[in-house]
């Protein structure tokens, strides 16, 4: 036993028992845990070329599976890698709905955050909005709160600049969202 090193050694080694013997040791070899090797190389060898990475962007192309979350992400990958020794740093702010941009020391985004107050509804207030609030959702998303209450659009107390927001917002909207009938409501159609 002492040349099996691998799963895979000992998975082979127990595979090559008879069913009698397989029956008399009481127990059956049964792999579960998931291994997250490929995984590992690939985003190191994506965070060598590129220097940074998010979760979204590994899923994109195919770095992980598509069902992969963030805390599984950060336990099962940047963690193992950066405790082999290369450098992760985490930044949070450079991305839609403050996502997790991964990055190797010395490469983090700029940010460049606004608080400009917008007096009345424009291109650019509309583009802050859907970069904030609707990028990176699905399903169905409900803003009114969220910009009613934000001190930088005082100009959403006045009927006429809302309804004008609105059709601003709609027209940045992103790829494969529509607006329903109710106002700063957006909804992400499935393909």
């Amino acid at each position: 036993m002492d040349s099996l090193t691998n799963a895979a050694d000992i998975k082979a080694a127990y595979d090559s028992l008879s069913d009698e013997v397989k029956q008399g040791l009481g127990w059956k070899l049964v792999k579960q845990n998931k291994s997250w090797v490929t995984e590992r190389q690939a985003v190191k060898s994506h965070l060598e070329q590129h220097r940074s990475l998010s979760l979204d962007e590994a899923r994109k192309l195919s770095l992980v599976s598509s069902t992969t979350g963030i805390d599984q992400f950060k336990k099962c990958i940047i963690e193992p890698i950066k405790k082999s020794g290369f450098p992760i740093v985490y930044q949070r702010g450079a991305l839609p709905r403050n996502a997790v941009l991964f990055h190797t020391p010395g490469n983090a985004q700029v940010v460049t955050s606004t608080t400009h107050v917008f007096d009345k509804p424009c291109k650019e207030a509309a583009i802050i909005v859907v970069t904030k609030y609707i990028n990176g959702f699905s399903g169905s998303v409900n803003i009114r709160k969220e910009i009613e209450s934000s001190k930088q659009f005082p100009f959403m107390k006045v009927n006429a600049d809302r309804k004008r927001f609105n059709k601003l917002i709609i027209s940045n909207l992103p790829s494969g969202w529509i607006a329903p009938s109710r106002p700063f409501v957006y909804n992400k159609v499935r393909k």
